[in-house]
């Protein structure tokens, strides 16, 4: 009888380790997408007016003007749209005026260092009314944003084509800008 037991268990055993297998192999399903017909900007080469770009498990396999888009891609249509390679830097002060570091306050005792200090309210009127450093939520970056602004060229130099442009000073630094610095410099504020 405990032989019996030992071979039903056994069986049990064998098809849960099954199934768990093809659950794993189902869940590793291989991802592929092509982006067609897009304006592509190569690294190294020329443009590509009107190519294919393969991309297979987050690696770009191919890229070119007659590249074939496999049966099991998701197509992606880039009609009137243009790739370009690089990076994203998703929080910088790239293009914004080059300005010269405040100047350090205090140096005694118990003083803090730093940017500029807030005068004090003079009066009840000043203290509820009076904007605090660095509460700027009106603060519109792409109205700043310059084409030779800080950092431009050494991120464009590092590979970077898009960044998200934000004031670095204060608590609330008001709307941040896209900039793309492809080909020059563009800002996009909402």
């Amino acid at each position: 009888m405990s032989h019996r037991r030992t071979v039903w268990f056994l069986a049990v055993l064998f098809v849960a380790i099954s199934s768990v297998g093809a659950t794993y192999e189902a869940q590793t399903v291989r991802s592929v997408y092509a982006i067609t017909d897009a304006k592509i900007y190569t690294v190294s080469g020329p443009v590509i007016a009107r190519g294919a770009i393969v991309i297979r498990n987050g690696l770009i396999e191919a890229v070119g003007a007659g590249v074939p888009v496999p049966p099991e891609a998701t197509v992606i249509d880039g009609n009137g749209m243009t790739v370009f390679p690089g990076l994203i830097d998703s929080f910088t002060d790239a293009g914004l005026p080059n300005t010269a570091a405040p100047a350090a306050v205090g140096g005694q005792r118990g003083q803090r260092g730093g940017g500029p200090q807030q005068r004090a309210p003079q009066n009840a009127h000043e203290a509820i009314f009076q904007t605090p450093l660095g509460l700027n939520p009106d603060r519109r970056i792409a109205e700043e944003v310059q084409p030779d602004g800080k950092n431009v060229e050494a991120s464009r130099n590092a590979g970077i084509t898009s960044a998200l442009s934000i004031a670095r000073n204060g608590i609330f630094t008001g709307q941040a800008a896209l900039i793309t610095g492809a080909e020059g410099i563009d800002a996009v504020g909402g």
